[in-house]
């Protein structure tokens, strides 16, 4: 039986790595094993080294971790973050960014540069309907892995439409009244809407829902079909909607407009 071991330790700043190789050959068999000596033998040298190591790294500074911590590291600092917008065309767009980011805002078709900035984005217009894209760059300064705040968006995605639809709230008219804890199968809901075309074309309003929102309320509903060929300029739109609501509770109708877009609509009044 032969124990050969061979130890190899270094350090870098406040790290130390420890080798061990050790190979046992039985002479016979090749089997491996230890004999009792042999482990008290094994055991001792281990101890030896880790506390020589030990006292090794202590006596070491741990300077050199200490300035790369504090390096100014650039993004990608977290996970890749990509969001998607849809804006009508000559609608602004904002976006809220750390003040020391930057960004670009191209035309995905032609990759023609917008603009560019740094910090947050203010009123930025959409005149053009088109697909566009924002590049954002993040430069933290503070410790990798450490930074609690959120992170910015890396790409932001933006449709911008064709079409612009702008409801009229002060038209909203209910053909009864909502009474709490009633059923509704009829229940109609007529509003004008402000149709504009970037080409001066016509569109069909085909995915025209609403659905309400509020604690236990089920209303769901669409625009009846011979509402759903908008013109330029104003339109009146009828709803039916079924369902109910809970007496004594507020409730607020989502109404979703031709570019998929959420328009809310808060009942002016508590149910009864």
């Amino acid at each position: 039986m032969k124990l050969k071991t061979f130890l190899y330790s270094f350090s870098l700043g406040c790290c130390s790595v420890i080798y061990l190789n050790t190979s046992f050959a039985n002479s016979t068999s090749g089997s491996i094993y230890l004999n009792n000596d042999a482990k008290k033998n094994f055991t001792s040298q281990i101890d030896e080294v880790f506390t020589a190591g030990k006292l090794e790294v202590n006596s070491k500074s741990c300077s050199i971790n200490n300035e790369l911590s504090l390096k100014e590291s650039a993004a990608p600092v977290g996970p890749v973050v990509a969001v998607s917008k849809v804006l009508s065309y000559g609608d602004n767009f904002s976006q809220e960014l750390q003040p020391t980011s930057t960004w670009v805002i191209k035309n995905v078709t032609t990759q023609a540069t917008l603009g560019s900035g740094t910090g947050s984005i203010s009123n930025f217009n959409f005149p053009i309907p088109g697909d566009y894209s924002v590049e954002v760059v993040e430069v933290i300064s503070c410790i990798p892995g450490e930074c609690e705040h959120t992170h910015d968006p890396s790409l932001i995605s933006i449709l911008v439409s064709p079409h612009k639809m702008t409801f009229d709230f002060s038209t909203i008219q209910f053909s009864e009244p909502i009474i709490g804890g009633q059923d509704y199968s009829n229940l109609q809901i007529n509003i004008e809407v402000l149709y504009e075309n970037y080409f001066n074309q016509n569109a069909t309003f085909s995915n025209c829902n609403v659905i309400s929102a509020g604690i236990r309320t089920t209303f769901i509903g669409s625009v009846n079909p011979m509402f759903q060929n908008l013109s330029l300029g104003i339109n009146e739109l009828s709803y039916t909607i079924s369902g109910k609501a809970t007496k004594d509770t507020y409730i607020m109708f989502d109404f979703i407009d031709i570019n998929n877009q959420v328009v809310s609509y808060y009942y002016p009044t508590k149910i009864n």
